[in-house]
């Protein structure tokens, strides 16, 4: 693997708030390839400041149908979160697990 790199919500959605569907597929994509080329990388939540659901469950959820766990585990790093935002991401990285991981 190679160096950890940040990758930007905010920058990628170009919005502070992290609410759109449409946005979190834009997330998706490009947190689906960092995971198939085996990436390292810090998904950088510094600037926003409201985060749904249902942006979570379309930016993160459908990986855990491709890869593992582990492999998701080992190149995605959350950073720059705050309590309830990580409750969120833990709420969905779970009902993510038991839906897919049967």
């Amino acid at each position: 693997m190679s160096n950890r790199y940040t990758f930007y919500i905010k920058e990628q959605i170009d919005s502070k708030y992290a609410i759109s569907v449409d946005k979190a597929d834009i997330v998706y994509r490009l947190l689906d390839k960092a995971v198939a080329n085996n990436e390292s990388i810090n998904v950088s939540f510094s600037g926003i400041e409201i985060l749904i659901t249902a942006f979570l469950n379309n930016a993160i959820g459908p990986l855990y149908e491709k890869y593992s766990v582990e492999q998701i585990d080992s190149c995605l790093n959350f950073v720059d979160m705050n309590e309830q935002f990580q409750k969120t991401l833990d709420a969905v990285k779970s009902n993510a697990i038991s839906k897919y991981k049967k």
